[in-house]
């Protein structure tokens, strides 16, 4: 009785089928389904005019959005505005004033990436601690102090945050 072997070129093709399938099936999914959402973050009825607001889910990629002078927000998550996934998230909201020989970034990405328009004196990008004023409660701030949480809906949308100075 004679065995029958299948082709080695065969089974690599189909395995290299099967893999392209996987890595298609796994790079987009995580993209798709993005809603967009905004909002507005006060403090005591007062606009947020600057700083960063972050929506951390249960596991995977967190989102984030930079505070524009008004108290406006748009999160993104993969590129600018993109959105974020529906579900529940832990929220961090961080507003600070840091001394006139802190950092200044150019834009929201420049500070995601450390890159500022100028350096303090000591050659560090990073703001000096004893001089930086809290806006925002630094509670706030920080995701294991923070009680801000929110849903996102499958439709997106806007969700505002009310804070107060003496929470």
């Amino acid at each position: 009785m004679q065995k029958v072997r299948a082709a080695p070129h065969r089974f690599a093709r189909r395995l290299l089928c099967l893999g392209l399938i996987l890595v298609a099936a796994g790079c987009g999914s995580s993209r798709r389904g993005l809603v967009e959402v905004s909002g507005i973050v006060t403090l005591d009825g007062a606009p947020v005019t600057s700083g960063k607001i972050e929506f951390y889910p249960p596991s995977g990629r967190p989102s984030a959005g930079e505070i524009d002078g008004e108290g406006r927000y748009r999160l993104t998550t993969y590129e600018p505005g993109d959105g974020v996934l529906p579900g529940e998230y832990k929220v961090t909201i961080t507003s600070v004033l840091t001394p006139d020989d802190g950092p200044v970034y150019k834009s929201f990405e420049d500070e995601l990436n450390g890159v500022t328009a100028n350096a303090n004196k000591s050659g560090s990008s990073r703001p000096k601690k004893a001089g930086a004023q809290w806006i925002v409660p630094q509670k706030y701030s920080n995701r294991a102090s923070t009680d801000l949480t929110a849903e996102v809906v499958p439709g997106g949308g806007e969700i505002n945050f009310a804070l107060e100075s003496k929470p």
